[in-house]
């Protein structure tokens, strides 16, 4: 049997759930663990963890990821559970399943495999574009590198571009020096919104990222040619595990301003974002400033900052908008406020606009102001008004 068809049996007999690895429901799966959403992670080397527990009594038809742990303690299954079924989605972040449904870990000798399934708990692609990724681990159980296979079981490259990432891992964990290669061996960069290429990470004793450098060969600062920028902190809630703050300083460690980058274009002009969150962990309100605390709105953004709520199960119920001083406004379509109105398992049954009186209001690209839902079968019906009542054609 060749190592390609040994490894297609394997992700077959994988996808029958008897693969140890998946252990949902076999003697090595010891523990369960329910999690509203997860920790961010801006590098793979960390590992992936969930925050703000919760019961399936409490969590009714919301979001919630399921960790499977095997008698040694180890996470062999990752599940996301929406609507009371394992579902694709969430952010597509390290620190997620990257839009899977589910994700399996196989433990060897210094070795550690992720997989990637879908709803049917067959092998997908995740966001990144790969379906495995291939951890090595030192003597202390760090990870060294990390490469990746697609679903036909053949070495590829990430979405990235990168063909093999290395770590460089000091004995107590806290400090890892990352480098990224292309298939050629040429360096490639940390992700589309950052340029940084060499990084140093440090991290605390819970394995939270605190520090992200951009470093040189030889480990000195040094400013990524297009953001402007040396360094990137995260200031977190030890408590909860959600991010308070990120922000971004240059090769004198000063508060710097993003420059622009034509991977995400648009966005810059800021150095740092804080977030908010309630207490269920869902984050209500993020308002980014410059390096003089102004508050920056993008113009990508409608020149508008959101404040949104949730109910107990994560789905949103109103979002207000606001301007640069803070105060209420109105968006690029023409309102200040919409509301959603749902029913016990958190469909949408209409989407209402209003203005800054709190009267509703046309929105100038449709001229709808209430969208109603009515479902058969699961399938959504849309009518849509306009202040006055009248139906307004989806053709306009």
């Amino acid at each position: 049997m060749t190592p390609k068809t040994l490894w297609f049996v394997m992700m077959c007999i994988c996808g029958g759930f008897f693969c140890t690895a998946v252990g949902a429901d076999t003697q090595m799966a010891k523990k369960e663990e329910l999690y509203r959403d997860m920790v961010f992670r801006s590098s793979p080397y960390a590992a992936l963890q969930g925050r703000h527990p919760v019961t399936k009594e409490n969590i009714g038809y919301g979001q919630y990821y399921r960790f499977i742990r095997n008698d040694k303690g180890q996470v062999v299954r990752i599940e996301r559970w929406f609507r009371k079924a394992i579902t694709r989605g969430g952010y597509a972040r390290f620190g997620a399943i990257a839009s899977a449904a589910s994700v399996t870990f196989d433990y060897n000798d210094n070795q550690m495999i992720r997989r990637y399934w879908d709803e049917n708990n067959q092998p997908m692609e995740n966001y990144w574009g790969v379906t495995e990724e291939i951890f090595t681990l030192d003597e202390l159980g760090h990870k060294k590198t990390l490469t990746y296979r697609d679903k036909n079981g053949d070495r590829v490259a990430d979405s990235r571009g990168v063909w093999i990432t290395k770590w460089d891992v000091s004995q107590d964990g806290k400090t890892v020096i990352e480098d990224r290669f292309n298939k050629d061996g040429n360096p490639e960069k940390l992700n589309e919104f950052l340029d940084f290429g060499r990084i140093k990470m440090l991290f605390d004793e819970h394995g939270l990222r605190l520090e992200t450098w951009n470093i040189d060969a030889q480990g000195k600062l040094l400013n990524s040619p297009q953001r402007q920028v040396a360094i990137v902190k995260t200031f977190w809630d030890e408590s909860t595990l959600d991010e308070k703050k990120i922000a971004w300083y240059d090769a004198e460690e000063k508060l710097k301003n993003l420059a622009p980058y034509e991977k995400r274009p648009g966005i810059y002009g800021f150095s740092s974002e804080v977030y908010e969150h309630d207490s269920n962990g869902y984050t209500v309100g993020m308002i980014q400033f410059d390096s003089e605390g102004r508050i920056v709105t993008l113009p990508g953004d409608g020149s508008v900052f959101s404040r949104n709520i949730y109910d107990a199960e994560g789905f949103v119920l109103d979002i207000r908008f606001f301007n640069d001083k803070g105060k209420p406004t109105l968006n690029g379509n023409g309102v200040a406020r919409i509301e959603v109105i749902r029913d016990d398992t958190g469909r949408t049954l209409q989407n209402r606009f209003y203005d800054l009186m709190g009267a509703l209001t046309n929105r100038k690209n449709d001229g709808v102001a209430v969208f109603k839902l009515t479902y058969t079968e699961g399938q959504p019906s849309i009518e849509r008004l306009d202040k006055d009542g009248n139906e307004i054609s989806s053709q306009n």
